[in-house]
């Protein structure tokens, strides 16, 4: 259950949840974390998503790569992870496509960045995503991203 405030009109006229379209994302994927949807005035839906944090599960998916890292934000932008990131975007990409998915409810680009935290005011104090804020936050990034060919970004965040 979504409320009408955390609706958006997008192109069509019509109004959709982002949390929901992010929410639906998330279920699938197995490597991110946290995401944010956009798409209000647009004709497709794009996000930002981040790896999960996930201390153990980051470690395991590492020890897998053989990548050796001494925080979990080295191993959020070793090479290995965010192609594998980029994979899964992609297949997620593709099933919804094939499952024939309404175009504005699927994720059609993503950006790929660092976890939400509290201290960059991203999320609450207990990691809720502030969508709002993000989206206002990468505003540019994500213009960027509508105006691109691409469908995977990596954004080296502060």
């Amino acid at each position: 259950f979504c409320r009408i405030g955390n609706r958006v009109k997008f192109a069509n006229g019509e109004y959709y949840a982002l949390e929901e379209i992010g929410d639906r994302y998330l279920r699938q994927a197995r490597l991110v974390g946290q995401i944010a949807a956009a798409g209000e005035q647009k004709t497709s839906c794009v996000a930002l998503i981040t790896l999960s944090e996930d201390l153990l599960a980051a470690q395991a998916l590492a020890k897998k790569l053989g990548v050796s890292f001494i925080s979990p934000r080295e191993l959020v932008y070793h090479p290995a992870i965010v192609g594998m990131a980029r994979q899964e975007f992609e297949a997620i990409r593709h099933a919804d496509a094939d499952a024939k998915a309404h175009p504005y409810e699927r994720i059609e680009k993503v950006i790929y960045l660092r976890p939400f935290s509290a201290e960059n005011g991203e999320a609450t104090p207990t990691q809720k995503t502030r969508l709002r804020h993000i989206l206002d936050k990468y505003e540019r990034e994500i213009a960027s991203l509508y105006a691109s060919d691409e469908t995977f970004l990596v954004l080296e965040a502060p």
